[in-house]
């Protein structure tokens, strides 16, 4: 890849610090505010947090076992990272838009669809694992159900945003190299 697009000759890794900062430039270079970004994230983590166990854990079909003890922690730590990563998600799908309306006009459609995507691979996974929780045991139409309407959409969501994150960034090379040689 030539220098100047976006390789930089000793770029390393960034430290856990440095992606924080780096975070943050990005987030004020699109007019993103981090701190309406990470209250979004949190309102929804804590409200999805606190709706799980009236949702799905009280909702266990009865005969079903139940975790206890450290299993039951492991699960409660799922479930708030599960919250948090659909609080990113949500958070995302709303600010990201700046993003998405900075890219030339030729190329937001395919950023919509990308954001879409990247909101899915996030979002849903709080929702799945309650699904799984309550489902009968035997009960395998169910868990076909869960299973292809989660994963399965989950990886179509991954193909196509790779398929289409390479059309904008041959799209972005295609127009400098354009703009270049004006």
């Amino acid at each position: 890849m030539k220098p100047g697009y976006g390789v930089r000759r000793g770029a390393g890794v960034t430290s856990p610090g440095g992606l924080v900062s780096k975070g943050l430039l990005f987030m004020a270079k699109y007019g993103i505010s981090p701190a309406k970004f990470w209250g979004v994230t949190l309102a929804v983590a804590v409200v999805g947090f606190a709706l799980f166990k009236p949702i799905f854990i009280d909702n266990i079909p009865a005969g079903l076992p139940e975790a206890k003890g450290a299993q039951a922690g492991f699960l409660m730590f799922e479930s708030a990272l599960s919250s948090i990563a659909m609080g990113i998600g949500v958070a995302m799908l709303i600010f990201g838009g700046n993003v998405v309306r900075a890219l030339p006009v030729h190329l937001q459609l395919k950023g919509r669809i990308v954001q879409v995507a990247l909101f899915w691979g996030m979002a849903p996974w709080l929702v799945h694992t309650g699904l799984h929780i309550t489902n009968r045991e035997g009960d395998f139409g169910r868990l076909i159900g869960i299973e292809y309407g989660f994963h399965v959409t989950t990886y179509a969501a991954a193909i196509i945003s790779m398929f289409v994150l390479v059309r904008i960034l041959q799209a972005l090379v295609t127009d400098k190299d354009a703009a270049a040689t004006v």
